[in-house]
C-alpha cells in the first residue's frame, strides 16, 4: 500500500524520485513474501530441520532493501 502512495506522490507531485521509491518499496514487499514463504515452509516441514540461514538471508535482505527505501525518502526535498 505504501508503495502505491509513493507511486501517486509522485504522480502528482512530478517526483521521478518518489517514483523510485516506490518501486524500491515494491522490492521490498517482494522480498518480505519470499520472507513469508520460506517460514511457511519451515513451519510445515515437519521431518527437516528448517534452513535458518536462509530465513535469515531473506530476512536481512528485507532489512536492507526497506533501508535504502527509506534513505531514499529521507534524502527528498520536497
Amino acid at each position: 500500500m505504501y508503495a502505491a502512495f509513493l507511486q501517486e506522490a509522485g504522480e502528482r507531485f512530478g517526483s521521478a524520485a518518489l517514483g523510485e521509491a516506490s518501486q524500491l518499496m515494491t522490492e521490498a514487499g517482494n522480498l518480505w513474501r519470499q520472507f513469508a514463504l520460506a517460514c511457511a515452509k519451515a513451519c510445515k516441514n515437519k521431518t527437516e530441520e528448517p534452513e535458518w540461514d536462509e530465513i535469515m538471508r531473506r530476512l536481512r535482505a528485507c532489512a536492507a532493501q526497506e533501508r535504502l527505501v527509506y534513505k531514499t525518502i529521507k534524502s527528498l526535498n520536497l
